[in-house]
């Protein structure tokens, strides 16, 4: 019977806990500092759902309509290694914010690729010198 209350008590505190939280997406001006202290306070709190809490939290500021939220909650998938998560987050800016300095820098790490190697670079010199 105490085992069941202890389980009914934990649960309601987690819910508490969550409601207090709130969302970090439904804040106006929010900073990533916030978003790191936010995710440091969940980490040190020996939380069993620590990790749930904070991709609750990137869903939401993924789904957030603010270019600065997204790449927050890109980062938190980043922190939590979800992958495909950080990919869809990728897409998002990409097609919602084309001419965005992330967008841009995207674009010029595919233009650079091909020159990351030195014997690319070389062949490319030399075919501009003898032009």
């Amino acid at each position: 019977m105490n085992k069941r209350i202890e389980c009914i008590i934990f649960a309601i505190l987690l819910m508490v806990s969550a409601g207090a939280q709130a969302q970090l997406a439904k804040r106006s001006n929010l900073t990533f500092k916030e978003v790191q202290d936010m995710v440091n306070s969940l980490l040190r709190s020996d939380d069993p759902l620590a990790k749930d809490s904070i991709s609750w939290e990137a869903k939401h500021l993924v789904e957030s309509d603010k270019e600065d939220y997204i790449l927050q909650g890109r980062s938190l998938y980043s922190f939590l290694g979800n992958m495909q998560a950080v990919e869809q987050a990728h897409q998002k800016l990409l097609k919602e914010f084309p001419k965005s300095e992330y967008a841009a820098t995207q674009s010029l790490d595919k233009i650079i690729d091909g020159y990351r190697d030195v014997e690319s670079l070389d062949k490319s010199y030399e075919n501009w010198l003898k032009t």
